[in-house]
């Protein structure tokens, strides 16, 4: 009866030196693909975002037939040129650093979206409106950062048909009230930590990484 042979294998390498050769290949690898990909990213993330900031009401309203353009003066042609300028201000905020990946796999893509202070938005041709009377009106800065507190106080807006004398041309005025003043609307205000634009990024993180391994995969 015949005898059974027996094999042997050796290692050559240690396991840590192939772990770092295969860590070495991966970050290769990736880094190659990353950079190839970057663009594309960039321009679905844009995409996403666009989408993002038009479903929002405040940017909806000002377009359409809400009462945000009313409430803050702004004339229906204005306004939505307004929505415009701060979709397109946020989207060109967009920002990405890719740090190359070492061997220890340790680097990878950094997003940047939105300075924190808005800067962007509020330096938008329409972020403000001059009266007749020469006075300066932050409606775009209140909306961002007033939340509920009074704006002008012992006014209100009134509408009616006011025709001429309504700045923004759909029958609202601002007149004096016994009120305590006027305030932005509560389901248009903000705060610099809570408002339209940080509310479109809420919850997004997912579909942000979705897109990015989506690309990335493709290029694998």
């Amino acid at each position: 009866m015949a005898k059974s042979g027996s094999i042997s294998l050796k290692l050559i390498e240690g396991v840590k030196d192939i772990t770092s050769k295969v860590f070495k290949a991966i970050a290769k690898k990736l880094n190659k693909t990353i950079s190839s990909s970057k663009a594309s990213i960039l321009e679905d993330l844009r995409n996403e975002v666009r989408d993002w900031l038009n479903d929002e009401q405040v940017i909806r309203d000002l377009r359409g037939s809400g009462t945000l353009s009313a409430e803050v003066g702004l004339p229906k042609g204005q306004a939505s040129s307004a929505a415009d300028a701060i979709v397109e201000a946020v989207i060109e905020s967009l920002d990405m650093t890719f740090k190359k990946i070492d061997n220890n796999l340790s680097g990878g893509l950094s997003i940047g979206i939105q300075p924190v202070d808005f800067r962007n938005v509020l330096g938008i041709g329409d972020a403000t409106i001059a009266t007749e009377k020469g006075q300066t009106l932050s409606w775009l800065r209140w909306l961002l950062e007033s939340g509920n507190r009074i704006i002008v106080r012992d006014y209100n807006i009134e509408y009616g048909s006011y025709g001429p004398r309504s700045r923004s041309g759909q029958g609202a005025i601002m007149v004096k009230s016994g009120k305590k003043g006027w305030r932005m609307p509560s389901q248009y205000s903000g705060t610099m930590d809570d408002n339209f634009i940080t509310r479109a990024f809420e919850g997004r993180e997912s579909e942000i990484s979705k897109i990015i391994s989506k690309r990335v995969k493709s290029k694998i």
